[in-house]
């Protein structure tokens, strides 16, 4: 059954670099990644794909994000091959999401430069293929079978790099696997600090007013429920609001917000390649390359342009560091210094 509370973590700033400190869990961390592809979630996946805190156990593709799904597909296939790792499973998954918006909605703004992110890995910055199939399971089958076959149960790692949905598949198929499988569930996207703010100050007044301003700026019947993506809200979560709205209420016990305003804070600038450590002059190159291609591939310039899901998997990463906690244990204070109990009922 799903739990009436759960422990929610918002980041809305900096976190720090951490020592490793010991767990229950395995000192490689368990790690399912759940992605759109764009070119963002490309750069957090090839720096995740570096690292051995963690163990990658799947890659599973969202189909009603900002990547067609099968060039998606192809992406993370070509990622894992250049990284070493062409034995991580990669998963289609399922179509279009619970909230009919994609088709009406999200195809109709995807960008119309002549470099989309489908062709990231094959024009921009090419990488060969991945002669490796997918995996033959569905992403919430591939998600809940890597929840089963856990040495330790309750010690995986989740990181959401898109919208929701085939998370919510798979805690709708199996939710007693689903949610005693999972140990932190960290998720880039979100903008719930109205939302912190009331619950805090115990008045949720403010909150329905902003929904009833929000819906009566439109006439009925122009949108669902809106025309357009409201102002603030993560694309995340508007791409799918009926998963994100699962995932939230049946609550996971750790969730880690990397919201929409604190990653605005994050510009993308020609000057960041400096920051780059020269580990060897390969990767390097990479990480340049795909620095330097994500405004050609979003056809924005640089100002536009934000550390999205790369901040989110920095936090994946820096929890990782710290040494995830066991089941039922809070993570560690200076990964997360505010922790509310979200009442979901």
């Amino acid at each position: 059954m799903c739990n009436p509370t759960a422990m929610l973590c918002v980041i809305v700033g900096a976190a720090l670099a951490f020592s490793p400190l010991p767990g229950a869990c395995p000192a490689r961390i368990p790690l399912i990644i759940d992605t759109d592809c764009d070119t963002d979630d490309i750069q957090a996946i090839g720096y995740l794909l570096q690292t051995s805190l963690f163990d990658i156990k799947a890659i599973t593709v969202d189909s009603n994000g900002w990547t067609s799904q099968w060039a998606g597909v192809n992406s993370v296939l070509k990622l894992t091959q250049r990284f070493g790792r062409p034995d991580i499973p990669v998963a289609y998954g399922t179509l279009n999401g619970k909230t009919n918006l994609n088709n009406v909605y999200l195809n109709s703004n995807l960008p119309t430069n002549a470099y989309k992110p489908n062709d990231f890995l094959t024009t921009v910055v090419p990488l060969p293929p991945n002669p490796r199939p997918p995996s033959w399971q569905s992403a919430a089958q591939l998600i809940l079978a890597q929840m089963a076959a856990q040495e330790r149960p309750g010690c995986m790692v989740i990181l959401a790099l898109g919208p929701l949905t085939n998370l919510a598949d798979a805690l709708q198929r199996d939710p007693k696997t689903f949610l005693a499988g999972i140990n932190t569930l960290v998720f880039s996207g979100g903008n719930f600090h109205p939302y912190v703010a009331a619950l805090e100050a115990g008045d949720a007044a403010p909150l329905a007013a902003q929904s009833a301003a929000l819906l009566a700026a439109h006439a009925a019947g122009s949108g669902y429920p809106y025309p357009s993506r409201p102002a603030g809200a993560s694309w995340n979560v508007f791409s799918d609001p009926i998963s994100a709205s699962a995932i939230f209420s049946c609550a996971i016990e750790r969730l880690v917000l990397v919201t929409h305003s604190a990653q605005d804070a994050l510009p993308l600038a020609p000057s960041d390649i400096d920051a780059v450590p020269p580990l060897d002059c390969v990767n390097e190159q990479w990480a340049n390359n795909t620095l330097f291609g994500s405004p050609i591939a979003s056809g924005e310039a640089f100002s536009k342009l934000r550390w999205w899901d790369e901040s989110a998997a920095v936090v994946a990463m820096q929890i990782a560091q710290r040494g995830i906690p066991a089941p039922g244990d809070a993570l560690p204070t200076d990964v997360c210094t505010n922790w509310i109990q979200v009442p979901y009922r």
